[in-house]
């Protein structure tokens, strides 16, 4: 879906097209075996139309059923792209304003153009809130019906978001505490499950993202958005903590070229910078029985994680494991774990890492 001064690309088919011969769609295209549909959206913009995207992002998902079979369609929106756009298959190219829907010859096309409009006009009427401009935007992650957009220079929710929040014990009446909440991930999954959140984070550009899903994802009300490095600006006591703490150990500094995924990874030279703080800390903003869950590498000594949460005290437990081959981060710091006596196991000549839920009470 190419956009550019309130009018949508479309295109007509041509006469001999076995595939909706002479008919007006939105430009689009197949995957091919092995493919993302963002590599087949690349491939086929380039086969078609000759340009090169620059600003462009995920949209919807549809079916759409065609000669008796049922597809998906990935539908993505293009604002900006290199290049003179020339039609090399279509009969002719057509730009429609946002009045004249009603040309496009397939529902679907049409359900997704309106589902654009829609989207314009909320990110319209949120931009003196958020300060977001969509072609921020730099990825999206889908999960358990919640969708996130993820705008350049905040940490993507990855393996390690999805375990913990597979792990997270919940319960209706509590209030939550999601601390570094980047893209609004932990806060927003949990919005459906508990009374009430607080999602605070040290940076503004992740906190303007989070609330933009948050908005997207119909649970704003829920949830309170605080900017705060940890717990320096949180007086309040919860039921629930939950945190995804940066713990690579490193040397050096770790570089992304941007400081807000480089916070969201380095763990300082032994891993704990960040941990230490939560277990010193945490106990004071648990109410009676509640709990702290955190997401926890085997590069950062487990051992002295569960020691310290006892000698705060608080009760911690293991409660879920799993193992996983290193990253390409821990792998350009593999040399250095040796040095620090870490203890790596292989498996088939990999390199492995165990990662932990670990759950602590205040009892």
């Amino acid at each position: 879906m190419f956009v550019s001064d309130k009018k949508i690309l479309t295109e007509v088919r041509t006469k001999d097209n076995d595939f909706g011969a002479g008919a007006t769609w939105l430009p689009g295209g197949h995957v091919e075996n092995g493919e993302s549909s963002k590599e087949a959206l690349l491939r086929e913009i380039e086969e078609e139309f000759c340009i090169k995207p620059v600003d462009y992002y995920w949209l919807c998902q549809k079916p759409w059923y065609k000669n008796n079979e049922r597809y998906l369609i990935d539908y993505y929106v293009c604002t900006k792209w290199e290049g003179n756009m020339i039609a090399k298959e279509a009969e002719k190219l057509i730009w429609l304003t946002y009045s004249e829907i009603e040309k496009l010859d397939e529902d679907v096309d049409k359900a997704a153009f309106k589902e654009y409009i829609d989207l314009e006009k909320h990110m319209t009427d949120m931009a003196t809130q958020t300060n977001v401009n969509i072609n921020d935007f730099s990825d999206f992650v889908l999960y358990k019906g919640f969708t996130f957009y993820i705008t350049n220079g905040v940490y993507h929710p990855n393996y390690d978001s999805v375990f913990l929040a597979e792990n997270i014990r919940s319960y209706k009446e509590d209030t939550v505490l999601d601390l570094g909440t980047g893209c609004g991930f932990f806060g927003i999954i949990l919005s459906r499950k508990v009374k009430k959140i607080l999602s605070v984070d040290k940076y503004k550009k992740a906190l303007v993202c989070a609330q933009y899903n948050a908005t997207l994802n119909k649970c704003v009300e829920k949830i309170e958005f605080r900017q705060s490095d940890l717990f320096s600006e949180i007086n309040e006591k919860f039921d629930l903590i939950i945190s995804d703490p940066p713990q690579v150990p490193s040397d050096t500094k770790i570089t992304f070229g941007n400081d807000v995924i480089e916070t969201a990874v380095d763990g300082g030279t032994d891993g704990r910078k960040i941990l230490d703080v939560l277990i010193k800390q945490s106990k004071d903003h648990l109410n009676k029985n509640g709990r702290i869950q955190i997401y926890h590498t085997s590069l950062a000594n487990i051992d002295k994680t569960l020691v310290g949460f006892r000698d705060n005290g608080l009760d911690p437990e293991i409660t879920a494991v799993r193992e996983g081959p290193f990253g390409r981060t821990t792998r350009e710091k593999f040399m250095y774990y040796k040095r620090l006596g870490i203890n790596v196991e292989y498996k088939f000549g990999v390199p492995m890492q165990r990662y932990y839920i670990v759950t602590a009470w205040n009892r």
